[in-house]
């Protein structure tokens, strides 16, 4: 009886064992989970899968209460915590402002580096640092209940051995027992101490067989946390640590430098031009061009350094024991020369380039937090300054990020206080003197003065303002062309850049032809310009579209030819009426031997497909003389003129026909 006993004793706490282990996994998988808040750029997917996780735990504690209903009362008062502060968060997110549309491929985490030292006053970052701020303090509380029940785990563990022993002690001492008694009644007792004894054996065996399986179960369980700690920590796309690892190992190798009086440095690395590849060959193709980038960046790296993929396309490399600057400075050279050989992706060869940020411990920061935002902020110099390149971090640029955040936060009101306008740069024919102009927005800000749309056409894109601020321009520049033709200037067409979201939203065909008729602009008046990665993101659709209006009259012009990856196939498909060569051909021709014969070969396209060519950033005679050789039909750049606002267009052209040797007054050219 006492075995019996025993034996049951040691099943119910491994009963219990097992639920405490289910308990503790579940709270593993919600810990997890609630990071991946902070990280993830699918915002609203993950709030689902969070909150699945957590009626999954609440579950597991509720068959936790009944089984051991008097170890249960710490770990209920956590997780009424834990479910009030959740309730919180999920109330946070159903702000409109944390929805798919608006968090764009940023990661809340992300954003928050942005709004780094932002104004106080701006609501929108206010509600991101608070939101980060509530899902912090959730991860303390749930680390609290992980303890606890880790704490359980080795109880019932010890227990578990306790009553094994226990169990195991008394199965040596009953043969014993057995051997004495039946010595006494050898002869009577002779056929029931073989029935015992093979009884207690085959009890013995049976007992042996379960504590095998549940150690194998045990083995099970640890491998299986062993999983999930493994993927809370690291990159489930490429392998490599993810950016919780990342920042442990961070804060780790800070205080190492901090004792041994060293410094240590992040390079934060961005892959240029990626969104290009995911709108036109598709996510797939962009999985690939990481693992291939995390591959070739992490094998470049020391086995003492530390890489990780931060999400989306950053990585990160941590370097201690930083000897100088220009070590530094040699290994973000290395770093970029490894993206110099092509990516293949099924029939396509990807040149794909990345730009380096880089912080210093302790010149740049003293946190973990601190150095990784601050080497961002060099990253987004070093892309500010053509890409394919590397910037340290200086203090200048946390007050660029600064300038950021304001732009973000005025932007909703610039259009109500229209401090918006376009300028317009002109496009020459060479042979002939004809002109016509792109319409180019701007933004005359309060503050800082005239604005690029390089500064904020990307904070438009992510706010969703895009749409709306690419029909004001359309608007615009339609007015802007009758009252030029009214005057009886003959201008050519205007050039209106649209932008992709424009481009792929159904209504667009609808809205360009209600802008023409609202302002009584004639289609062929009008030409548009989209981008290559425009097209492939979704090349059946748009090709329907801009078919529609190239047949009511309007051009169609792909701009920055060359960056993209379009599709041969696609583009003799396509109503394009003319090419435009990107500037970063132009720029080293024709000393450049590469970039020369590459606007060669594009010219020589498009004569083919009875197309026109424009190049961009023509900025001497040596080019313009090589463009016009190679048969380029137009051409536009600082030769000419700098973008203009609309009061300086009539006197440029004045000067222009002037020193073409055309009287003004015989405005057969300027006039219709």
């Amino acid at each position: 009886m006492i075995l019996i006993s025993l034996v049951l004793k040691y099943e119910s706490i491994q009963i219990e064992q097992k639920i405490i282990n289910d308990a503790h996994d579940a709270i593993f998988s919600l810990r997890y989970n609630t990071e991946k808040l902070l990280t993830t750029h699918k915002l609203t997917t993950q709030k689902k899968i969070w909150q699945a996780s957590a009626k999954k735990l609440e579950s597991k504690l509720d068959t936790l209460n009944l089984a051991i209903p008097d170890q249960s009362i710490a770990i209920n008062e956590l997780w009424r915590v834990i479910q009030k502060e959740m309730n919180d968060i999920a109330r946070q997110l159903s702000n409109p402002l944390f929805n798919e549309r608006n968090i764009m491929e940023k990661s809340l985490l992300r954003r928050l580096g942005e709004g780094f030292n932002a104004n106080e006053s701006s609501a929108y970052y206010v509600d991101v640092r608070t939101l980060v701020n509530a899902i912090d303090y959730l991860q303390q509380y749930e680390a609290f209940l992980l303890d606890d029940i880790t704490t359980l785990i080795k109880i019932y563990s010890s227990n578990s051995v306790k009553e094994l022993q226990k169990t195991k002690n008394l199965l040596v001492m009953v043969p014993i027992l057995a051997f004495i008694v039946l010595s006494g009644f050898a002869v009577v007792l002779f056929l029931l101490s073989r029935n015992a004894e093979t009884k207690l054996l085959t009890i013995q065996s049976n007992l042996s067989s379960t504590l095998s399986e549940l150690e194998q179960e045990q083995n099970k369980l640890k491998e299986h946390r062993d999983i999930l700690d493994h993927m809370a920590h690291h990159d489930s796309l490429t392998g490599y640590p993810n950016r919780l690892l990342f920042l442990e190992q961070l804060k780790q190798a800070i205080k190492s430098a901090k004792r041994n009086n060293q410094k240590l440095a992040i390079l934060f690395i961005d892959l240029d031009r990626f969104k290009e590849v995911n709108d036109s060959l598709g996510h797939s193709a962009g999985d690939e061009v990481l693992k291939v980038a995390a591959t070739r960046f992490g094998t470049a790296t020391k086995k003492e350094d530390n890489f990780a993929r931060l999400g989306g396309d950053e990585f990160t490399i941590l370097i201690e024991s930083v000897k100088s600057k220009n070590n530094l400075k040699n290994i973000a050279q290395r770093i970029i020369g490894l993206m110099k050989e092509p990516i293949s992706i099924d029939e396509h060869e990807l040149y794909m380039t990345c730009s380096l940020g880089l912080s210093i411990f302790p010149d740049d920061g003293d946190s973990a937090e601190t150095l990784l935002r601050n080497a961002d902020s060099a990253m987004y110099k070093a892309k500010a300054e053509g890409k394919n390149t590397y910037q340290f971090y200086n203090r200048e640029m946390t007050r660029n990020a600064y300038e950021r955040v304001k732009l973000e936060s005025n932007m909703s009101k610039a259009l109500e206080k229209n401090q918006f306008e376009l300028f317009y740069q002109p496009q020459i024919d060479p042979r002939t003197n004809e002109i016509s102009f792109e319409a180019l927005i701007r933004w005359r800000h309060t503050d800082f003065g005239i604005i690029s749309p390089a500064s904020f056409i990307p904070i438009a894109e992510e706010s969703g303002l895009i749409i709306s601020l690419g029909e004001w321009v359309l608007d615009t520049a339609c007015k802007q062309i009758v009252l030029w033709r009214d005057e009886d200037l003959n201008i050519g067409r205007i050039a209106v850049n649209v932008a992709g979201k424009q481009l792929h939203d159904k209504k667009f065909y609808k809205t360009v032809l209600r802008i023409l008729e609202n302002n009584n602009c004639k289609p062929d008046w009008l030409a548009l310009e989209v981008t290559e990665g425009m097209i492939m993101r979704n090349p059946t659709l748009v090709i329907q579209v801009l078919k529609k209006l190239n047949e009511q009259g309007i051009k169609i012009a792909i701009d920055d030819f060359g960056t993209g990856y379009s599709s041969l196939s696609y583009l003799k498909s396509l109503p394009i009426d003319q090419l435009k060569i990107d500037q970063s051909f132009v720029r080293n021709t024709p000393h450049n031997s590469d970039d020369s014969e590459i606007i060669k070969a594009v010219i020589s396209l498009a004569k083919g497909l009875q197309m026109s060519v424009t190049a961009e950033g023509v900025e001497n005679e040596e080019q313009k003389d090589f463009l016009v050789n190679a048969g380029c039909n137009k051409l536009q750049g600082y030769l000419y003129s700098k973008p203009i606002p609309v009061t300086e267009v009539l006197p440029f052209l004045q000067k222009y026909y002037q020193t073409s040797s055309i009287e003004v007054n015989e405005i057969s050219q300027l006039k219709r």
